[in-house]
């Protein structure tokens, strides 16, 4: 796979008490992945969502990566490009996402906020399984 691009989709920084109260506290992430498997193309959004411990600010973010999806893997069958784009698509663009809020984050504050690396394989794993259980 290969990636062609990134764009931010979606930018939201905020220290409002009545927008953070919307947020959900700590980190989490969610990758989504499309594929179109005729011209051998995908696209990677990932969202991101930060409120630091004590309330002060919130951080959104949707990020989405163009990809071409190799001959080699384009040949593995559709499970296997689902996952290599989900595991992978996400891992590559997971740094782009966190350079983005470290460097918003730090534009307001001596205080720059470093996401924590994610394991995009346990990710992979949580999500099918519970694809799994939901299709029974």
């Amino acid at each position: 796979m290969k990636l062609n691009g990134y764009s931010i989709k979606d930018l939201e920084y905020t220290k409002e008490k009545n927008r953070l109260e919307k947020y959900d506290s700590g980190f989490q992430y969610s990758p989504s992945v499309g594929v179109d498997f005729k011209e051998n193309k995908s696209i990677v959004t990932l969202k991101i969502s930060l409120k630091d411990g004590s309330s002060r600010f919130g951080v959104k973010l949707v990020i989405q990566g163009q990809f071409d999806i190799s001959e080699s893997l384009s040949k593995s069958g559709e499970d296997a490009i689902a996952e290599a784009m989900f595991v992978n698509g996400t891992a590559i663009l997971f740094p782009y996402a966190r350079s983005v809020i470290s460097m918003i984050t730090g534009l307001d504050s001596s205080s720059t906020v470093l996401l924590p690396t994610i394991n995009t394989t346990e990710l992979w794993e949580n999500y099918s399984d519970k694809s799994k259980n939901n299709g029974k």
